[in-house]
C-alpha cells in the first residue's frame, strides 16, 4: 500500500460523516415540509410531490399509498378540528421520525404520534 493510498483512505474515512450529517439534515428538512404542506396543512394536493405511490404508512387502521394518506388529510381536512403540531424531529441518515401532536384525530381531544419516514431518493416510503 502507498503512501497515496493511505491518504486517500483516511480523506474518504473522514469525510463520510459529514456527509451523513448533511443527508441527515436534509431527510429532517424534507419530512418536516412534507408533513406541513400536506397534513399540517389540510392539503392532500402535494402528497404526491413529498410522498412515493408505494408509501407504506405504519399505522394498521389506515390503508397504504398515496391514495389513502390524501384521503385522510382530505377527511381531516373537512372535519375542521384536525390540528397538527410538530414538536420533535428525530433522523439517522435515511431515517426520521416526526414527533407530533393532533387534535381532531379521533375521539380523543389530543393524540401525541410518532411518525416514522424513510427517505428514498425524493420521496417518503
Amino acid at each position: 500500500m502507498n503512501l497515496n493510498t493511505v491518504l486517500a483512505s483516511v480523506a474518504f474515512a473522514t469525510t463520510l460523516p459529514a456527509l451523513a450529517v448533511a443527508d441527515t439534515a436534509k431527510n429532517k428538512t424534507f419530512a418536516i415540509e412534507a408533513l406541513t404542506a400536506t397534513l399540517g396543512a389540510g392539503n392532500p394536493e402535494p402528497v404526491d410531490q413529498y410522498f412515493d405511490q408505494g408509501y407504506i404508512q405504519h399505522n394498521p387502521d389506515i390503508g397504504n399509498g398515496t391514495g389513502a394518506r390524501k384521503g385522510l388529510i382530505s377527511n381531516l381536512a373537512t372535519s375542521g378540528a384536525f390540528k397538527a403540531d410538530f414538536a420533535r424531529v428525530i433522523a439517522d441518515d435515511d431515517m426520521v421520525m416526526l414527533h407530533g401532536r393532533y387534535e381532531g384525530f379521533g375521539p380523543a381531544s389530543e393524540l401525541f404520534f410518532f411518525d416514522p419516514f424513510r427517505r428514498n431518493g425524493c420521496a417518503a416510503t
